[in-house]
């Protein structure tokens, strides 16, 4: 089953669970066999992208300990192992918070008001949020050209929008942030929790080149390339006209049709 992920409460998730088992035990019962074995719950938990506060401290926060008490309360049936394997497939909530994106800052400008900082990505790594801005935020934070943390409580702040280079007025990670005057371009940007939804649905508007992926470990003091950027050639290859022409005749069978 998928009910989804983002966006949806527990009760919701417990539901669904509890939908999945009655489909299976009215099949099995109606073939008169084990014909399902394996209860798959698919779809995720959503991830809290406002913060990184421990579980304690955001009680409302739903997370796998909180999603299994639930339906062991709800769906006990579920976790009887003499009649089902069950499995969940926690995806977003697994990556989510594994990937951080980095950008330098192309230029700052001003426009209607606002203050604007313009990176090297957006829509085209950012999908959702760009379309869906109050379903996807993503927190922001800059850092200097030195790599330095900008702290916004320890300097003088100003409100910004960080919008991408695609040709569309909605190219905007972040609106309405709270970050230091200071930034000028050459400083960075780091969209957080950009594990899941960007890499793996990155869009090929204005024929984008996908960045390059890093990983990292041992706290920070290793790092290693993952996958390269990819290149014009690369980028460009999906628009290239075929090697030779399919064959547009009117019969298939017509001699002059070359097999493609």
């Amino acid at each position: 089953m998928h009910v989804g992920s983002q966006g949806c409460p527990l009760d919701l998730l417990v539901e669904g669970a509890r939908a999945v088992l009655h489909l299976a035990k009215e099949i099995n019962a109606h073939v008169g066999s084990r014909q399902v074995r394996v209860l798959d719950l698919g779809g995720g938990l959503p991830v809290d992208y406002a913060s990184d506060a421990p579980d304690a401290a955001v009680p409302e926060r739903l997370t796998m300990a909180r999603y299994a008490r639930a339906l062991r309360e709800k769906v006990p049936e579920a976790f009887d192992e003499t009649r089902w394997t069950l499995l969940t497939e926690f995806g977003r909530f697994v990556h989510a918070k594994c990937g951080l994106m980095l950008s330098t800052i192309e230029y700052v400008k001003s426009a209607g008001g606002r203050r604007i900082a313009t990176v090297h990505c957006g829509a085209d790594l950012f999908l959702r949020t760009c379309y869906q801005p109050e379903a996807w935020p993503h927190r922001v934070s800059a850092w200097g050209a030195d790599g330095c943390f900008l702290d916004p409580d320890a300097a003088e702040c100003d409100t910004w929008d960080v919008v991408g280079p695609l040709c569309f007025r909605g190219d905007i990670i972040a609106a309405a942030r709270k970050l230091p005057a200071s930034l000028a371009a050459g400083c960075a940007i780091a969209v957080h929790d950009a594990g899941a939804y960007t890499l793996a649905m990155f869009s090929k508007y204005n024929s984008r080149l996908a960045p390059p992926v890093y990983g990292w470990s041992e706290g920070g003091g290793r790092i290693a390339k993952l996958s390269d950027a990819e290149t014009v050639d690369e980028a460009l290859a999906m628009w290239q006209m075929p090697s030779r022409p399919a064959c547009v005749l009117s019969s298939p069978h017509d001699p002059r049709c070359t097999s493609q």
